[in-house]
Order: structure tokens, then C-alpha cells, then sequence
């Protein structure tokens, strides 16, 4: 007994797979820039503006190590932890003042505080959430079967 088989099918499936690899690393991280700007942007619109220098100060960035793809959005100013999450009071040492600037004019202090929070990037994540969810189960890999010739 023999039984013919026609390859011509497998061998044209394997034909549009090369470089699928490539098509597929270049989606994620597509996907991932894609989704890092949607978050900065609302990071950017929920941060608190006093002068705007946090929230100039948002920034992403994308990066791909092998298999691993990171988003880090946030910022390098040092007080935007604080106002992220709040603080307690701060007071100066013995014989010190706290001196501090708002809007060109000088305060010098004893103590300031406490800061209450005014989270802006936990939310700003929280709302884009279900974006990232359908950006990596749905917009990725249809774009992945569109440019590998799948569909």
C-alpha cells in the first residue's frame, strides 16, 4: 500500500513563516509604543499643573531585550513621587528654615505639610487598561497575520 502526499501546501505555508519571527517581534514592540503613548498621554492630562514642569516631564520609553519588551513611562523630577502618593509633614532641623519658591515668590518655613496625593499615573494606567488588553489580544496579531500573508 502507498499513499501520495502533496507537499506543495506545507512547503508554501513554510514559505510565508520566514521571517515571521522578524513580523512578529516588530509588531509587539509596535504595540508596545503604541499603547506607552497612550499611557503618557493620560499620565500627562491627570498630573496636577502648578507650572507644568511635571507634566512636561512624562516621558516613555520602549526597549526589547531578546524576548522581553518594557514600557516605562513616568518622569525624573524628584518631587513627583510626592505627588503621586502624598507625604507627611516636613519640618526643619533645629536653628533651619525651609525656604521654598511658588510662582516667583520666596516662603521660608518651619515646617510645610503634610501633601495629600494627587495620583496621576496609577490611574492613567488603570484607565487605559482594557486598551492594552485589546491592543496585544487583538490589534497584534492581527496585524501579524495581515503582514504574514496568514489571513
Amino acid at each position: 500500500m502507498s499513499v501520495a502526499i502533496d507537499t506543495s501546501e506545507i512547503d508554501r505555508l513554510a514559505k510565508e513563516l520566514r521571517g515571521a519571527e522578524r513580523i512578529i517581534d516588530e509588531e509587539l514592540l509596535r504595540g508596545m509604543q503604541r499603547v506607552a503613548l497612550q499611557v503618557e498621554a493620560s499620565a500627562k492630562s491627570l498630573a496636577p499643573v502648578q507650572t507644568g514642569n511635571l507634566r512636561r516631564s512624562i516621558t516613555k520609553n520602549v526597549t526589547a531585550h531578546g524576548q522581553t519588551i518594557t514600557a516605562r513611562i513616568g518622569t525624573n523630577v524628584p518631587y513627583a513621587r510626592y505627588v503621586e502618593e502624598g507625604r507627611g509633614p516636613i519640618e526643619a532641623g533645629p536653628g533651619k528654615v525651609l525656604r521654598f519658591e511658588i510662582g516667583g515668590q520666596v516662603f521660608y518655613r518651619k515646617r510645610v505639610g503634610p501633601a495629600r496625593a494627587r495620583p496621576y499615573m496609577k490611574p492613567a494606567l488603570i484607565a487605559n487598561r482594557a486598551k492594552i488588553v485589546r491592543e496585544f489580544q487583538t490589534v497584534v496579531p492581527r496585524r501579524i497575520v495581515q503582514r504574514v500573508g496568514l489571513s
